[in-house]
């Protein structure tokens, strides 16, 4: 729970019901875990080839430029989409 500084029983509270300190807004443990709702949607098929194609991808990036592999990673990933 978050107090105010210098105000021990007054608790910090933003309209949406979530603590904030200092103007940042920290949600709540309930509002960001949603297993619940991963279990309700449908599973994608996978893609074994597209997958091992992405990894091999990532092995030669790191091998070659470890620095840029963050980037081969969005790259990789927008692609599989």
């Amino acid at each position: 729970m978050l107090r105010a500084a210098g105000k021990p029983d007054q608790e910090l509270m933003n309209p949406l019901g979530t603590s904030s300190i200092a103007g940042a807004h920290l949600a709540r443990l309930d509002d960001v875990i949603t297993t619940a709702e991963l279990a309700r949607r449908p599973a994608r098929p996978p893609q074994h080839a597209e997958e091992n194609r992405a990894l091999i991808a990532l092995a030669r990036t790191m091998a070659g430029s470890p620095r840029s592999v963050l980037g081969e990673l969005l790259s990789v990933a927008l692609k599989m989409n």
